[in-house]
């Protein structure tokens, strides 16, 4: 079964199509699990089919003894307590649990910010609301409807024994089915399985000064990541640690070199389509790749930098001269 597919980014499939990359048991279940675009149902399918066509072996991407939970497990028992984990997550949701009450509001894509829809006293009411707003509203791609379940607890009940988080929420598409799901509360026994212990790296295309995109919104120049190189797998790494390194254009100079959390959407970025501070990113490659000398990217940087710097000063000219017109001054 081609587990490739389930990769978000489109350059970094087709490269392991090329070189005809065989996945190991780790990284099928964490691509899998990692994956944005299909179902908790059609991750669940995948495993399955997974489970039934290949060997039982040890997974050993999972080294830090945080997550000990997962340390030693099998490719089939993770996928088994897996499953087993989703249901009772769902069970436990969809129980109308005394002291709890449900909400719904919009999720955007890639932060944490919401838009509230509506609460409601059980999750049936809670998601016909949800499927009432799925049906009278166009939702952008990546948005997601989150419904979530809250303890009445006040602040200071927070902190017992039955506590450990407001983190009990699923996120639905528009079609509503569901994407995710986490339970993070003591009222709900799971094995706790995820791929946030894993440490799994796979071949990347990308070369140090290729213009990438990383999502939909973020332009960067490639750096690396890891891990990369068979050292980088050391005892104690875990998802966390899977870093995308970059540097970044802002409106004065540039962010980056460090580390931010890898996922599978990066793919190159046409130069072409770049604008605004972005335009900064092509110099940075050039000299990255050697094409320019230390002067040249300098004074190529300034130029634009003083250009955008320009046209903010016109704009505020014309919104000034605007303002002076309609009050009677020229």
């Amino acid at each position: 079964m081609d587990f490739i597919r389930y990769i978000s980014s489109k350059d970094v499939r087709q490269y392991l199509y090329d070189i005809d990359y065989k996945l190991s048991a780790d990284q099928i279940i964490f691509i899998v699990l990692s994956c944005s675009f299909i179902s908790i149902d059609e991750k669940l399918k995948a495993l399955n089919d997974f489970r039934q066509t290949s060997d039982d072996v040890p997974l050993t991407s999972i080294t830090d003894e945080c997550f000990s939970e997962t340390i030693g497990l099998t490719s089939h028992e993770f996928i088994r307590r897996y499953k087993s984990d989703v249901e009772t997550m769902s069970e436990f949701m969809k129980a109308n649990t005394c002291g709890y009450f449900y909400q719904v509001s919009l999720q955007y894509e890639d932060n944490l910010e919401t838009e509230l829809i509506g609460c409601f006293k059980s999750y049936k009411t809670c998601f016909e609301a949800l499927s009432e707003y799925s049906k009278e509203n166009v939702m952008k791609p990546g948005e997601r409807l989150r419904l979530d379940k809250f303890p009445f607890d006040d602040e200071d009940s927070r902190n017992g024994e039955n506590y450990l988080s407001d983190s009990n929420y699923c996120l639905f598409s528009n079609n509503l089915e569901l994407m995710d799901i986490n339970v993070y509360d003591n009222n709900c026994k799971t094995y706790g399985i995820g791929i946030d212990g894993m440490y799994v790296g796979i071949p990347m295309p990308f070369k140090k000064g290729d213009i990438v995109s990383i999502g939909r919104d973020i332009n960067g120049v490639y750096l690396g990541y890891h891990p990369e190189k068979p050292e980088d797998y050391k005892p104690g790494r875990s998802y966390g640690d899977i870093l995308l390194y970059g540097i970044y254009a802002e409106e004065h100079g540039f962010d980056g070199g460090y580390g931010i959390v890898f996922n599978y959407n990066v793919e190159y970025k046409d130069p072409a389509l770049l604008s605004g501070d972005d335009l900064k990113l092509i110099p940075v490659s050039k000299y990255l790749k050697g094409e320019l000398d230390s002067d040249e990217f300098y004074r190529n940087v300034r130029i634009l930098e003083l250009k955008k710097e320009k046209e903010k000063e016109d704009e505020y000219l014309s919104v000034f001269c605007s303002s002076l017109a309609e009050l009677g001054i020229k």
